[in-house]
């Protein structure tokens, strides 16, 4: 049974296991696990060369004089992330798709896609909840819907022209 102590600093009461386990506990130590440098070599090199990659596809230096380069340094990392990616699938409008084939398709990813995303940014009215999901499947449909749309737009404003 607990007895009321005096609130005088004094031992404290146990949990009655009778054991006192200090002997063990060495705060001098300091156990880290780095990643080991070939590792993290490799991981640093095949970043930089994705991102170069990636660059030189999408026409980075030109792009930027079109668009805030800090929008499009997010648009480069996360198509980075995503081409270097160890995850067996990618997850893309609610749906898994194997990394390989997102990886190879955003590497297809040009100049003319980065405008259409851009674009397709600036017209979306509704609540992202996830930004970078929202991205990635933005950045992985522009391949397939890219074209499209500029032929759309070209109609529409010929036909618009006409008119006049």
């Amino acid at each position: 049974m607990l007895k009321i102590k005096n609130q005088d600093c004094g031992n404290s009461t146990s949990n009655k296991t009778y054991i006192n386990k200090t002997d063990f506990n060495n705060t001098d130590i300091n156990i880290s696990y780095p990643i080991s440098k070939p590792d993290a070599m490799d991981w640093i090199e095949e970043h930089n060369t994705y991102e170069e990659i990636i660059k030189e596809n999408i026409e980075y230096d030109i792009m930027c004089e079109r668009f805030s380069k800090e929008w499009l340094d997010e648009i480069v990392a996360i198509m980075v992330d995503v081409v270097c990616s160890k995850e067996q699938y990618i997850r893309i409008n609610k749906q898994n798709v194997p990394q390989e084939a997102v990886k190879s398709r955003f590497l297809k990813i040009n100049s003319m896609h980065i405008a259409y995303i851009n674009f397709a940014l600036q017209e979306n009215t509704s609540d992202v909840r996830n930004i970078r999901a929202f991205l990635i499947t933005t950045i992985y449909r522009s391949y397939e819907t890219a074209d499209n749309w500029y032929s759309a737009k070209v109609k529409h404003d010929m036909a618009h022209n006409e008119r006049w």
